[in-house]
């Protein structure tokens, strides 16, 4: 028994589709324009996104602007901050020549909203570490210092108190600032914030971190305009005219009395 298919004439079957010769298949062109017309509906895409959504503009750009800043962190060299800056304002500027005005706005803006929000933090940080950035001295030393107390903290737990001081450092032309810890029983109970005191201090560069992906001191301290770190040896004393120590006076000092006997 034939099927009731068998019975329906030719004409209401669609004809096969023609077999492409193999020259005619995968063309070059063809693929990128299928290409062409993937990307294109993609950025119509994030161009709808933007559109519909318009209050979260502003919070991508200060996303962009901490980028920014761990970008500066990340690159190891001033020749690595300026490649970037340029390369960033080289994006914005052709985001706005590139990008049709009329057609697609909101990605045009967001793009070099983007670049320049990144270069942005990038240039902040950067003019930040160059204002306040101290380097730390090169190498552990024991210095005499005398010079004012800054901040003073308390850490009963470890039975001691942290001051930092402002005072001279043999090798650096301006005063600097130091963090020592103070025993208390080495305290004589008057050291506050605003005095004017003598001591002697075992010093230490600011560390860097120990391990990869470590807290890193050393960029806290460049920041924080420490020098050094340290802890108090011997005695503290009130701040006299005749005790002021300037370290790169101090070996000179201790020739004097020699070379008077000489004289």
């Amino acid at each position: 028994m034939a099927s009731p298919a068998a019975d329906r004439p030719a004409a209401d079957y669609p004809a096969a589709e023609p077999v492409p010769e193999p020259g005619e298949r995968a063309r070059p062109w063809d693929i990128r324009a299928r290409l062409s017309s993937m990307l294109d509906g993609r950025i119509d895409a994030a161009e709808r996104f933007l559109d519909a959504h318009p209050f979260e503009r502003g919070l991508w750009l200060v996303v962009a602007f901490a980028a920014g800043i761990v970008l500066w962190v990340a690159l190891p060299s001033r020749s690595d901050w300026i490649a970037a800056l340029l390369a960033l304002g080289a994006i914005a500027i052709l985001a706005l020549l590139a990008i049709n005005a009329e057609k697609r706005p909101h990605l045009r803006l967001a793009v070099a909203g983007l670049a320049i929000m990144v270069a942005a933090g990038e240039v902040t940080i950067w003019t930040r570490s160059a204002l306040v950035g101290q380097p730390g001295i090169a190498r552990p030393q024991v210095s005499g210092l005398s010079g004012e107390v800054l901040e003073r903290r308390e850490e009963p737990a470890k039975a001691r108190a942290r001051l930092v001081l402002r005072v001279m450092l043999d090798g650096l032309a301006d005063p600097v600032r130091v963090r020592v810890n103070l025993p208390y029983d080495k305290d004589p109970g008057d050291v506050a914030e605003g005095a004017r005191i003598v001591l002697r201090a075992r010093l230490m560069p600011p560390a860097a971190p120990m391990l990869p992906g470590a807290y890193d001191f050393a960029r806290r301290a460049w920041f924080d305009g420490l020098a050094a770190t340290g802890t108090v040896l011997g005695d503290v004393r009130e701040w006299s005219e005749d005790q002021i120590v300037i370290p790169r006076f101090a070996a000179c000092r201790s020739r004097w009395p020699s070379m008077s006997a000489h004289g």
